[in-house]
């Protein structure tokens, strides 16, 4: 897969050899819901090999890199106690944020986190967007992807952009995607199931604000 990689550890352990034999290893991940995630740097034209003691569940999250902004990075781990949580909203919207591949780190375009709401409680609230380049905002593609606690429940992922001229609501299930190029995108969950979502973004500048 061409690219630089992140790959967020969702279940299981993970051990990653590298072509020259480097072994980074992943702790064990019971749930997302219940403990903090790790993850693993990989740069674009960089091999390695994925092995599991168990059965394990990752997400690969992949930015494409043009030709002409590319520089050399070097691999590396994220282990739970090198991320960062925090509470972000009130009231209904109230829900905690990990930041797994911050500004901080080192990478082309990416940035990764997730976030976890409690039973019925709003995300990505109040709506925001991240399609203009501007001194609030900066341009950047996102990706969400889901995980419902009681797997029986749906939430729902609204998404309305003016540049488009678009306005949908989505049931959203356990293990879908959503790709959002532009537009507002909240999100809820259940009201009787708690929601995970990995949120995946890319851009030019890896600088999380927004509109």
């Amino acid at each position: 897969l061409s690219g630089e990689r992140f790959i967020v550890l969702l279940q299981g352990a993970l051990e990653i050899c590298l072509s020259g034999g480097k072994i980074f290893k992943l702790k064990n991940r019971t749930s997302v819901f219940t403990s903090k995630p790790s993850g693993f740097y990989l740069p674009e034209n960089t091999e390695a090999l994925l092995t599991s003691p168990q059965e394990a569940e990752i997400a690969v999250c992949i930015s494409r890199i043009p030709g002409t902004t590319a520089h050399h990075q070097k691999p590396y781990i994220i282990l739970p106690e090198d991320t960062s949580s925090r509470i972000v909203g009130k009231g209904r919207y109230k829900r905690k944020v990990t930041d797994i591949l911050s500004k901080d780190r080192h990478a082309h375009f990416l940035l990764i986190g997730e976030t976890l709401s409690q039973p019925g409680i709003w995300s990505s609230y109040p709506p925001h967007k991240h399609d203009k380049a501007s001194s609030l905002e900066t341009e950047m593609e996102e990706i969400y992807f889901y995980k419902v606690q009681n797997p029986r429940r749906f939430g729902i992922q609204c998404h309305y952009s003016p540049l488009f001229r678009t306005d949908k609501c989505y049931r959203i299930f356990n293990n879908n995607a959503f790709a959002i190029p532009s537009g507002y995108h909240p999100v809820s969950a259940p009201p009787d199931s708690s929601l995970y979502c990995p949120w995946i973004l890319s851009g030019t500048k890896r600088n999380l604000l927004y509109a």
